[in-house]
């Protein structure tokens, strides 16, 4: 089924408004926070995992501004039948902060391989394992006025603005450098199995 032209339209003439909105408004400790933060965690004398925690809590705390702006809410798991890639340095902070075991002999990263395959943390309708959640989830943010656009039928047909948050972008490729993961990130089925 897919999204006829004027409800596509009307989606993305709300979502870049929306965009555009979020970014008039935010607080100036928030966007100084997201703009500095990759320097900061540059110069942290600290593993990539404390530093993998470090933009977690950043990002925890710009989603809560956004919270106001965007569709996403508890409940909804539209985007977690989507791909979702986990670099190495992800997998061992899920592993420690889950206390899970690695799939050591995972499949080769194929991006379309999981389209509309739920992830293995999805449990009844949420993320088992939201605190630990990798990046490619966190940074997914509908600006949205609903989820529509965001179920897998129509996910991936439409191009919808997004937030850049290039500083949690810039922060994350960094410590993916500094761990030393120099591979094309899995997915997360790939990686671990069902809990």
């Amino acid at each position: 089924m897919k999204m006829d032209k004027i409800e596509y339209q009307e989606i993305v003439d709300y979502t870049t408004s929306n965009c555009k909105r979020a970014i008039a408004n935010i607080p100036a400790h928030l966007e100084k926070m997201e703009t500095y933060l990759p320097d900061k965690l540059q110069s942290a004398k600290i593993s990539p995992i404390k530093k993998l925690a470090r933009l977690y809590d950043a990002m925890e705390i710009m989603a809560e501004y956004l919270d106001g702006f965007t569709a996403c809410s508890s409940g909804c798991s539209n985007c977690c039948h989507y791909p979702v890639t986990v670099s190495g340095v992800e997998a061992d902070f899920i592993k420690k902060n889950e206390k899970l075991r690695i799939n050591n002999n995972p499949s080769e990263p194929h991006p379309s391989k999981y389209r509309g395959v739920p992830c293995v943390f999805l449990k009844e309708g949420k993320c088992s394992i939201y605190r630990s959640r990798p990046f490619a989830c966190r940074n997914m943010v509908s600006m949205a006025k609903t989820n529509k656009i965001c179920d897998v039928r129509h996910a991936f047909d439409n191009n919808v603005p997004m937030l850049a948050q290039l500083g949690f972008k810039k922060s994350y490729e960094m410590i993916r450098n500094e761990s030393g993961d120099v591979h094309a990130p899995y997915d997360i089925r790939d990686l671990f199995k069902a809990i």
